[in-house]
């Protein structure tokens, strides 16, 4: 089983379920924990061969789909008898929550995207293209913080691509690969993402200077009744670090006026 943790304090206290991108760990979502854990139970986790799920000798597989990812995910939420949650993701780990309330919408109670994957434009597909033509010959952490510059390459972006960089470097470049392949599949994930509103209470939280993907999530927000958009100023790809004291008000309102959403 991935490694996890919880915060519970209360069993009356709705559940948040903290899902971070490929690359990561959980650490990012440090910043929120002490917010989060005030009014509401807290599951954080590592996804397989991430942070410290790399030390729990979990079964190898030879290539990952979303669907395995998810599975790995709620095999960690049935062992904890934790039937619904709200869940936060961010980047790669938007695309995983969206699987997750297509294939188990019973089991969620809302949404919240930061730095959400929504579509991948000429500029997002060239650069995938080069990683499969590089990944051979090119050392996985080189392509890793080539990708993180890209992605989030302003002086405010530091801190968050800093992190990033320094959680990556544990992962082996096997784990990576297989990863890696995951894009391959991404169309499927991005159509149902773009084009079948979830009917959960979704609100994407975007920084302006989130080059890549902020205007997509415009597009879907203007035509799915059930998604909100909240955009910060001088901000990056990754808000919840980046602006961490807006991201959180932001979130905790959204929860709350939420609480009790049982439609889907």
């Amino acid at each position: 089983m991935l490694w996890h943790k919880t915060y519970s304090t209360d069993s009356s206290h709705e559940w948040i379920v903290l899902i971070h991108g490929a690359g990561g760990s959980s650490t990012i979502w440090h910043p929120q924990l002490r917010q989060f854990t005030s009014s509401h139970n807290v599951l954080i986790l590592d996804l397989r061969g991430h942070g410290r799920s790399i030390e729990k000798n979990l079964p190898t597989l030879t290539s990952y789909t979303f669907k395995t990812l998810i599975d790995d995910v709620f095999s960690v939420l049935d062992s904890l008898k934790i039937d619904r949650a709200h869940f936060i993701g961010v980047s790669l780990g938007t695309l995983l929550i969206r699987e997750l309330t297509y294939f188990y919408p019973d089991r969620v109670h809302s949404v919240i995207h930061t730095g959400a994957i929504t579509e991948l434009d000429l500029r997002s597909k060239a650069l995938i293209q080069f990683g499969h033509l590089a990944k051979s010959w090119i050392p996985f952490y080189t392509l890793y913080k080539l990708f993180a510059w890209i992605i989030m390459p302003g002086k405010a972006h530091r801190p968050a691509r800093e992190l990033f960089k320094q959680q990556a470097s544990q992962i082996s470049q096997d784990e990576f690969l297989r990863w890696f392949e995951l894009t391959h599949s991404v169309d499927e994930v991005l159509e149902r993402f773009s084009n079948v509103d979830s009917l959960k209470p979704t609100l994407f939280i975007m920084g302006d200077q989130d080059h890549l993907f902020l205007h997509p999530v415009t597009k879907i927000v203007s035509r799915f009744e059930s998604a909100e958009l909240l955009v910060l100023d001088k901000c990056g790809h990754v808000c919840n670090i980046e602006k961490p004291e807006h991201f959180n008000k932001a979130v905790l309102e959204f929860i709350e006026k939420n609480r009790y959403h049982v439609k889907g």
